[in-house]
């Protein structure tokens, strides 16, 4: 079986059976989910925007779900067909887009457009003619997905695992480093170098100071939301949101003192003598 790499444009991608309907039943109904159409690097999008004759390709892994955005370039290999697939027993899959703008928001390398038309005189931009260079270039990303200009990557450390999403959530898999280095985090001010670190993100702060392309790292005081997995670490410079009731939503918490159960003022001790009253017999 040929191995060899082949790189590609998506051109769409089925996520349900409303983005292709015709596709999406034809590849297998659910099957679908996840399968690219694409194009090859030199070619671009039909002028009609229809994807029906383009080629497809599934998702090579199992266990990671990822799946491309429009112009994004992947990687496609040949492996076995499954039992919808008439094309014999090999089938196309492809690997997670390239990282072109080595940035988690998208890695979009939009279609390069030739043309032969001559540029404008002097005469004719005065005359409000405007040059094919001079025009708005439009990225489409797909169906409704929004690029974001102030979403950061975050700054790795040796050994890392981190995995990023697309909108400022991620999970890092670190530990404690050198105090030593320049770009210092906040939890490796205690324990030794190597004591491991699980940081969950939801959302990432914004800094309209830095650059979209420049490396920061999770700020516990500033990211939306986000949970510390800490083995003999300590944050340094924590800011809890409240050491009142307000850090649970404002919500109306009223104390009541304990109340202390009564006691008989004549309880009976051992020393105290029952008073009785007897009766006479027959009375």
């Amino acid at each position: 079986m040929e191995t060899r790499l082949q790189a590609v444009r998506v051109q769409e991608v089925i996520l349900n059976n409303e983005t292709n309907p015709e596709r999406y039943k034809d590849l297998g109904g659910n099957d679908a989910v996840g399968t690219i159409l694409y194009t090859k690097l030199d070619s671009i999008m039909p002028i009609d925007g229809s994807t029906d004759r383009m080629s497809y390709a599934r998702p090579l892994f199992a266990s990671i779900t990822q799946y491309p955005l429009v112009g994004e370039i992947v990687y496609l290999v040949n492996g076995p067909g499954s039992l919808y697939d008439d094309n014999g027993d090999i089938l196309k899959y492809y690997i997670p887009a390239i990282k072109i703008q080595n940035h988690p928001n998208h890695n979009v390398l939009p279609d390069v457009v030739f043309t032969d038309k001559e540029e404008l005189s002097n005469d004719e931009i005065e005359g409000g003619a405007a040059n094919i260079e001079d025009e708005e270039i439009i990225v489409n990303f797909g169906e409704y997905f929004q690029e974001s200009e102030t979403l950061r990557p975050l700054r790795p450390y040796e050994g890392d695992t981190i995995v990023e999403g697309r909108f400022g959530n991620s999970i890092r898999l670190g530990a404690t480093t050198s105090n030593e280095i320049s770009d210092f985090n906040r939890w490796s001010n205690e324990g030794e170098i190597g004591n491991p670190i699980t940081i969950i993100r939801n959302g990432q702060r914004k800094d309209e100071f830095k650059e979209s392309f420049e490396h920061i790292l999770e700020d516990i005081d500033n990211d939306d939301s986000s949970i510390y997995l800490c083995s003999d670490q300590q944050l340094s410079y924590f800011v809890p949101a409240s050491l009142y009731q307000v850090s649970y939503g404002g919500a109306n918490i009223e104390l009541v003192a304990p109340v202390e159960p009564e006691t008989p003022d004549d309880e009976l001790t051992g020393e105290t003598e029952e008073d009785t009253v007897v009766s006479p017999v027959g009375t």
